[in-house]
């Protein structure tokens, strides 16, 4: 039988605590017990050493983050009347679960301070009558939630679920209490492998539920689902997601959504302040904006206080192995040594605690853009020099998470086995989402036919370097880029199946003489002479099929095809096609195009592109939209 939280001491409140929540900071458990942080850190110094929890410090953190060891498991449990095995299953504190939750660690700093933030905020947030309500409020870690009978479950990063009540002063204090429950969703990486096609994916579950029969009554009480992203490119994907699914002829409805960019955010901003855009439109709006109240029985189920949802990673607990393995931190530390783990779950979990912060942005670019040079990789991520990325790529090197290749005189990197697997955990993506095994050995997919095609993908990589290097001039600046075949170009509308790979996708922004951003979204076309006359015309009439449909998805943007040949002959050849397309189908393609020389000479932002209009190309111009 539980015992009442009334009659536990400060020290037993801090092990349930614990045992509901793993992980936690001295704030998080100020807050959660209400109680002031130097009271709450004199009983966790207490409880450790008395041996009922452990602290561990991950790299690049400010704070100690506690857990409960096995003495502490077995005390937490029996003030929940609880075996110690049920209840680190239910919880998921026990190994499985804490190595689970340390493979989600970025998420789980990012989100911790922010829902504690929004805790706070909340009775003023949802005040009625400019009085402030009486708030309560639990959340939940990752889990999948089976909200449905006979449907897959529906996964979330974290569910925050609060309940308002009116002060009891008010005349309105009689009427029931009203809920509302965020759903959060984390896509923290800078370069992501999270594509639309992914994201929609992800959330077709819980388009699938909110259309469900048994939520009929509660058809105007939905959940308000948060995205937290950290780049421009991952905020566009959520919102093209959106639109795939709006295609979908099996939805009904449209999921409330909302995005936020972290990186223009304060570190520990509440969901109320932050600068949130509309999912479907992507204008700004607030939180309060589309936050509906719901009843009781709107909730999905395993969301309500006390009610025990087993989790989707807690299996039956052996009665063999303890539940707790021994402190983190020590056994993290050992991981650093370069061996091939026989268990790959536990070391990269174990890794997540100590792998440098500083490397792991350079680790996601190779995996976006396999096959970098040591400069293409610093101007991409805008690091102080290529020598300092050459310094963490040798580092990387002597981990096994990277591997270089020599070819024409240059050295170009790539992911190793380690490299991918830690990638994969980092952004909760299944690893055959990202490597293929080929004779017994672990490789990124593609990387092998972008090594077949050594000269073009250097001339496309060489090209993305020459465009990140123009954010320090004006008037250019490159917001973000993809390559190959990551972000294909598909018809948005229904009954046209075409689709268009680029060599690359950029997003450029200038500033114009009235100091206004103006965005220009460019797909390259990197030509080595290998495409003749007839996969010309098939494919620059794709593109005159499939570019109008996209200007309503991203309105004052300007959108730009660029085909860099290498020869005149090419040159004159791809003039040619791209004036039969316009005769034929009518539309004249967004088209410039240069020759590799020009570029080489005079930069991708020079006078060199020439620009495909109703009656012929312009003279060679710049890039940059007209002010």
């Amino acid at each position: 039988m539980t015992r009442p939280a009334a009659s536990l001491s400060l020290a037993q409140r801090c092990l349930r605590w614990l045992l509901h929540y793993p992980l936690q900071r001295v704030p998080d458990l100020a807050l959660g017990l209400g109680e002031a942080d130097t009271t709450v850190r004199r009983a966790l110094s207490t409880l450790q050493g008395q041996g009922t929890i452990e602290a561990c410090t991950p790299a690049g953190e400010a704070h100690t983050w506690y857990v409960l060891t096995q003495a502490g498991l077995e005390i937490a449990a029996s003030l929940e009347g609880m075996t110690p095995a049920a209840a680190a299953a239910l919880w998921e504190t026990d190994e499985r679960g804490i190595l689970r939750l340390l493979t989600r660690f970025s998420h789980l700093r990012t989100l911790q301070p922010r829902i504690n933030a929004t805790v706070a905020e909340a009775p003023r947030a949802l005040a009625q009558q400019g009085t402030p309500a009486q708030v309560r409020w639990c959340w939940r870690r990752p889990s999948v939630l089976p909200v449905s009978s006979g449907s897959k479950g529906c996964e979330a990063d974290a569910a925050l679920l609060l309940r308002r009540t009116a002060p009891g002063t008010l005349e309105i204090a009689s009427t029931p209490p009203a809920w509302y429950l965020l759903l959060c969703f984390c896509d923290l990486a800078q370069h992501s492998h999270w594509t639309p096609a992914r994201i929609a994916q992800r959330l077709r579950p819980w388009a699938r539920f909110l259309d469900t029969q048994e939520r009929l009554p509660f058809r105007e009480q939905t959940p308000l689902l948060l995205v937290l992203v950290r780049s421009a490119l991952q905020q566009e994907r959520w919102h093209l997601a959106l639109h795939i699914m709006r295609h979908d002829q099996r939805q009904r409805g449209t999921l409330p959504l909302l995005i936020t960019n972290l990186t223009t955010e304060p570190e520990e901003a509440s969901f109320w302040r932050m600068n949130w855009r509309d999912g479907a439109t992507l204008r700004p709006c607030q939180m309060r904006e589309h936050l509906v109240p719901l009843s009781r029985e709107a909730i999905p189920p395993g969301l309500l206080p006390g009610s025990r949802l087993l989790p989707s990673s807690a299996l039956p607990a052996s009665s063999v192995h303890p539940l707790r393995r021994g402190p983190l931190q020590p056994r993290a530390e050992r991981q650093v040594t370069p061996r091939v783990p026989s268990v790959w779950r536990e070391h990269l979990a174990l890794w997540s605690l100590v792998f440098p912060p500083r490397l792991v942005p350079l680790l996601e670019l190779l995996c976006a853009h396999p096959l970098l040079t040591a400069p293409e990789a610093a101007a991409l991520l805008d690091t102080p020099s290529a020598a300092s990325c050459e310094r963490y790529l040798r580092l990387l090197h002597s981990w096994h998470c990277v591997t270089a290749q020599k070819q024409a005189g240059e050295t170009r990197w790539q992911l190793a086995e380690r490299g991918l697997r830690l990638v994969a955990v980092w952004q909760q993506l299944p690893l055959s989402a990202l490597a293929t095994d080929t004779d017994g050995q672990l490789r990124q997919t593609g990387v092998a036919r972008l090594e077949a095609q050594w000269s073009h993908t250097a001339g496309v990589l060489r090209f993305l370097e020459a465009c990140a290097q123009a954010r320090q001039q004006a008037p250019m600046q490159l917001i973000w880029a993809t390559t190959h075949l990551q972000d294909p170009l598909p018809q948005t509308g229904r009954g046209n199946r075409s689709v268009v790979y680029p060599d690359a996708t950029m997003l450029m922004q200038a500033t114009g003489a009235d100091r206004l951003p103006r965005r220009s979204r460019l797909w390259l076309e990197w030509d080595e002479g290998s495409m003749g006359s007839s996969q010309l015309q098939a494919k620059l009439t794709a593109y005159a099929r499939i570019l109008p449909g996209w200007r309503p998805l991203f309105p004052g943007e300007t959108g730009t095809v660029l085909m860099v040949v290498p020869d005149l002959a090419q040159y004159r050849r791809v003039q040619d096609v791209a004036l039969a397309v316009t005769r034929t189908t009518g539309i004249v393609l967004p088209l410039a195009l240069t020759q590799h020389a020009s570029i080489q000479t005079r930069g991708v932002l020079g006078p060199v592109w020439s620009h495909l209009t109703a009656t012929g190309f312009t003279t060679p111009r710049s890039l940059c939209p007209p002010t």
